[in-house]
């Protein structure tokens, strides 16, 4: 009987997306990632192989073609399932797999071919990783709990609902925020149509078809929590208690430690991950939450972490989209024209884009 793992990277031929080597020199890759240019979870798993300064085979999706719902990526996701609840059931706005269950048809998947093991969940990527590729460190043992408490807050921030649900903040300032608010409130129903012609279609291998129809009842479930008909006010009020909890601890441990990064004078995955936290509450408005006023400590070092030159090469210097008002003002700093354009084409896009980010 072949390998499922042969099996399944065989099967990658049949997507329709192109791969292409990152800092290659020119022997084949250990590590695949399949990731989208725009998603948190992307993000976290580029920038800590971005910081081991390892050679790696980018697959990207763009999520309006709804790309990872192609069967050959779905199995071969499907091979890092680590067992329990597949999504659909939990419902907080978070993406982590620990507390939704395991959704088989997103992204970031990593492939280890040196180990043949496929990973998934940006939290587990991101520890597989620094295991397997212990230098340089990013949980040095002397910090492990407290770099682990972060790994869990950022996982279980709620950027998934306050994506969807953008349109029931009373918090937009940006214009290209509120254009875009009013397009994804409404990207659940081309994602449960996308899911549901691949179950119509009697060539889908039946092992498959429970992983979709989890999929289909999670994205249900997403759309009558945060989407155009389903959500509330006070629920996407509570998501922003629970990011304002999370920010509170930021600014407690920032304390406690003295900076300048969560584990005092050694910038870590901790670090890392509040890079695309943070990163993602300031290109939307929600900069607001940690305000100088509100929380000091939080708002010096975000000023800092979002500048750090190794975690922007793999988030917003990364090719970006969209660029926001206030993302624009960062970009600038490295990449003013770049930054001009990007922002300029948005605000074009978001007349007539379809996209959902994840």
């Amino acid at each position: 009987a072949m390998d499922p793992f042969q099996s399944a990277l065989d099967g990658l031929k049949e997507l329709k997306e192109q791969s292409r080597v990152i800092n290659g020199d020119g022997s084949e890759p250990r590590f695949d990632l399949f990731h989208f240019d725009w998603s948190i979870c992307s993000w976290k798993t580029r920038c800590v192989l971005m910081a081991k300064g390892l050679p790696w085979r980018s697959w990207v999706f763009t999520p309006g073609d709804h790309g990872n719902y192609q069967p050959a990526y779905v199995r071969l996701r499907s091979l890092g399932h680590p067992g329990g609840a597949l999504v659909g059931e939990v419902f907080t706005g978070s993406t982590s797999a620990q507390s939704q269950g395991f959704d088989p048809l997103v992204v970031p998947t990593l492939v280890d071919r040196l180990k043949r093991k496929v990973v998934v969940d940006s939290k587990v990527i991101c520890e597989y990783i620094e295991n397997e590729i212990p230098s340089p460190v990013l949980m040095p043992p002397a910090h492990g709990e407290l770099i682990k408490k972060h790994l869990t807050l950022v996982d279980e921030t709620p950027h998934m609902g306050m994506l969807y649900g953008l349109h029931l903040s009373d918090m937009l300032q940006d214009k290209l925020v509120v254009a875009f608010a009013k397009l994804i409130s409404t990207a659940h129903a081309g994602q449960i149509k996308s899911v549901e012609a691949y179950l119509a279609d009697s060539s889908l291998p039946s092992d498959l078809r429970p992983l979709y129809e989890a999929k289909k009842k999670k994205t249900e479930l997403a759309q009558s929590r945060v989407g155009k008909s389903g959500g509330t006010k006070e629920g996407y009020k509570e998501m922003l208690n629970k990011v304002a909890t999370f920010l509170s601890e930021l600014e407690s441990d920032l304390k406690a430690t003295g900076g300048p990064f969560i584990c005092g004078a050694e910038c870590t995955m901790a670090d890392l991950v509040w890079h695309t936290s943070l990163l993602r509450l300031y290109e939307l408005g929600f900069d607001g939450l940690f305000s100088e006023e509100k929380l000091p400590k939080v708002h010096q070092y975000a000023m800092r972490i979002l500048r750090h030159e190794g975690f922007a090469q793999a988030t917003y210097l990364w090719p970006y989209k969209p660029v926001t008002r206030n993302l624009r003002r960062l970009m600038a700093e490295k990449k003013p024209v770049q930054a001009f354009v990007m922002n300029l084409m948005s605000k074009m896009i978001l007349g007539g884009c379809s996209c959902c980010c994840l």
